[in-house]
């Protein structure tokens, strides 16, 4: 089916459950198919050479029908993903991470995975985000109806997030972290060792010891506008490897969906602020992925090995390895952390506080640590939070890193105040969020305006992104099309939120290509490219978007105002070819008597000593004739072929002006020739030379100086005030007064009849 293979299941429900999931999932319900028959179609679509393979996935819950089309991508995973377990590190590449769309629903989004036979991820649809899990994560075997029941599937909107807990960053842990920062040593001689056991981390990162004893802060890069890509070191502490049963797929499956949802928030934020330019696109990317499994708990050398931790020194052991190499090293576990805690962070500054995006290894109280780290757990209050809960914990932990504090003032924490409530709070709000309101997946103006200043103070490690930007107005990657953002796309034909066709758009979009009618429909007969100097004009074909290639001129057609010739549809050999010659550089101005640097010149192949200007070769008479200009040596009724403005001369020492001047190039240019000249030894060798040849000059200067000086200094004097009672008054200079007079009568004022009273 067009290349296509789609493999659909229909899904089957015994049960609908309407009550709790758990604390923080007001409804569920549960889903239950063939999962081997599910495995065994990824199993085809894994083993397909075709990378557009589909598995489309049918079912019915929430009272309403779901049509996914999936196809396998991982598009917030580096190409050269490292992967660390208990056998090592080596390149890693997920075959079961799937990304689609709803059918029909251009606008909708699916980002998951497959493992065991089932699926896990999320789906954004116009009305709402769906989240699917697999049941045994949060549910008891006996309190399932049956054995096929093996998902769960709930609607954000059904989410309420810890009332108690969620960020650790309060009072007493901001003091803490703010005297780390505040404490960093830039110039160290001492080399202070690493807490933390050094194997431990050459284990995670393959790097010998100096690495992580660097005795001076590295200075942050400069923040480049191109690149939106923060990279991400992402460690499985054993409980969080043990909590999916110690598969390193479920894991990955996982820490992807926490990456693939958090892009879903930065990439759709418009980082603005009132002296920058605004930011777009910003996203995240795993580049490494370190998996601790259940062993690693009884390895002495694992510094999160220990079971209770709180989450301060939890950060901390995490703080304690070299992460230079990425934006960001998270740490996620499955740990019970005190007060209901679910996530802390390093927040980032504008200032000289260190932490957050960027940050590199330093000297803090004599221990380097690395502040450019969070960690995250998944469990609250004994039982395990939602993955809805769990990605917005992450979204707001790294909302600290990138510089933003907990939202203050009222304005950014519409929920507290009566009149906006329904609207709810934002995602850095300090308490929780019931995750159904419209502000609870957005940054308030207060968090993006100190972000956005972090980003481009601190944003120097950030990577060129390789990901399809949705917006940028090229249709790039898995796009169908992309006629900007929303503000500015006038294209009926293209959902601006998706890069996607509307379901009306019946053949393509405007974006697609000039060969697209506003009527979402391939042009035909339409003049699309109009012919060059070396192609013909060419046509719509009335059955595709773009402008079909145009065809080449015959090669030898003249161009470039008849300097040049064409070959395979380029302007690209010399004129002199046309001629059975080889174009050459012809002989310096300061070698002959005309400049003919600047005339187009050529030479027998490979006889150098042949060249000559085009003017003087017998059989180029007629064209030069015919094409060239008046000579600028003065001669008016002798005509040249010159090179064009800009083409190199003297052996490529110079180029052609527009007056057809060879123009030497200079790589040192003026300010460096005026420093040589007055520091050069020469001129100083010279002036000892010159003194000593003329020594009587040399005295009769000097004196004459000094005689001078003397008497400005004598006839300056007398007119100089003075408070010594002992010397004589200060003479006026004269012509002085009667300027003082002119100025004073200048300034008085006009006569008037008016009467003073």
């Amino acid at each position: 089916m067009n290349g296509k293979i789609l493999f659909t299941l229909t899904l089957l429900f015994g049960v609908s459950h309407c009550e709790r999931l758990n604390r923080h999932v007001r409804h569920y319900e549960l889903l239950s198919y063939n999962t081997h028959e599910l495995h065994a179609k990824h199993e085809r679509s894994r083993r397909s050479v075709d990378a557009l393979q589909e598995v489309e996935l049918d079912f019915e819950a929430h009272g309403r029908p779901f049509q996914l089309r999936l196809r396998q991508g991982a598009p917030y995973i580096a190409h050269n993903l490292i992967l660390e377990t208990d056998d090592g590190a080596a390149p890693y590449k997920p075959d079961f991470l799937y990304i689609g769309n709803l059918k029909d629903k251009p606008k909708s989004k699916v980002h998951g995975g497959i493992t065991n036979g089932m699926f896990q991820g999320v789906i954004y649809d116009e009305d709402d985000e769906y989240h699917i899990e697999q049941a045994k994560y949060h549910l008891d075997e006996a309190s399932l109806p049956d054995a096929e029941s093996h998902s769960v599937i709930y609607k954000a909107s059904d989410v309420t997030h810890p009332d108690n807990g969620g960020c650790g960053l309060n009072d007493r842990v901001s003091k803490w972290m703010n005297k780390i920062q505040n404490s960093r040593v830039d110039n160290d001689n001492k080399r202070e060792k690493r807490e933390a056991n050094v194997n431990w981390q050459n284990v995670a990162h393959g790097a010998s010891e100096n690495k992580y004893t660097a005795p001076e802060r590295t200075r942050r890069a400069v923040y480049n506008s191109e690149n939106k890509a923060c990279s991400l070191y992402l460690q499985a502490d054993h409980t969080y490897t043990a909590h999916y049963s110690n598969d390193v797929s479920e894991v990955i499956l996982n820490l992807n969906n926490h990456v693939s949802a958090i892009n879903a928030i930065y990439i759709d934020t418009e980082f603005a602020h009132p002296n920058y330019e605004t930011i777009r696109d910003i996203n995240f990317f795993i580049k490494r992925i370190r998996v601790n499994g259940t062993t690693q708990q009884a390895d002495a050398s694992n510094p999160f090995r220990f079971p209770n931790i709180g989450v301060e020194k939890f950060l901390e052991l995490n703080s304690l390895q070299n992460h230079d190499e990425y934006c960001l090293a998270y740490l996620f576990a499955d740990r019970d952390f005190n007060e209901g805690v679910l996530g802390l962070a390093w927040v980032g500054s504008t200032g000289s506080t260190s932490g957050g995006i960027c940050e590199k290894s330093s000297n803090f109280q004599g221990v380097y640590q690395s502040l450019n780290t969070g960690v995250v757990t998944i469990q609250n209050y004994g039982s395990t939070v939602a993955s809805k809960v769990s990605h917005i914990t992450f979204a707001h932990e790294l909302g600290h890193n990138f510089g933003s504090p907990h939202d203050y003032p009222e304005r950014c924490r519409p929920g507290d105040n009566p009149n906006t409530r329904s609207d709810g709070n934002y995602i850095m709000y300090a308490s929780a969020t019931s995750g159904d309101k419209r502000f609870n997946d957005e940054f308030s103006d207060c968090s993006i305006a100190n972000m956005t200043a972090v980003i481009r103070e601190n944003g120097g490690c950030f990577d060129r992104s390789d990901l399809p930007i949705c917006g940028n107005l090229i249709v790039d990657g898995e796009e169908e099309c992309d006629c900007g953002y929303e503000d500015q796309c006038d294209d009926q034909c293209c959902t601006a939120a998706t890069c996607m066709l509307t379901p009306n758009a019946m053949q393509c979009s405007p974006s697609q290509g000039p060969c697209c009618t506003l009527g979402c429909q391939f042009a035909n007969v339409t003049l699309c490219r109009a012919q060059s100097e070396c192609s013909i004009s060419s046509y719509c074909t009335g059955y595709m978007a773009g402008c079909p290639a145009s065809q080449p001129k015959a090669d030898g057609t003249e161009c470039n105002e008849h300097t040049q010739v064409c070959e395979a549809g380029e302007c690209q050999k010399s004129i002199c070819t046309k001629f059975g010659l080889e174009e050459c550089f012809c002989a310096n101005a300061e070698n002959t008597e005309l400049d003919e640097a600047c005339h187009l010149c050529c030479q027998n192949p490979n006889s150098s000593a042949t060249c000559l200007s085009s003017r003087d070769i017998g059989v180029m008479q007629d064209h030069v004739r015919m094409y060239g200009k008046d000579a600028q040596e003065g001669t008016t009724d002798v005509k040249v072929l010159y090179q064009m403005p800009g083409a190199p001369c003297n052996e490529y020492q110079g180029y052609c002006d527009v007056f057809y001047k060879c123009r030497n190039v200079d790589s040192n240019g003026p300010l460096s020739r005026l420093t040589n000249a007055i520091l050069n030894p020469e001129l100083y060798s010279n002036i000892a030379a010159w003194i000593q040849a003329n020594w009587w000059a040399a005295v009769l200067i000097v004196l004459g100086v000094i005689i001078f000086m003397g008497l400005f200094i004598k006839c300056c004097s007398v007119h100089t005030p003075s408070s010594n009672p002992n010397l004589p008054k200060a003479r006026s200079v004269p012509g002085a007064a009667t300027l003082r007079r002119r100025r004073s009568q200048g300034a008085r004022p006009a006569h008037s009849d008016i009467p003073m009273a």
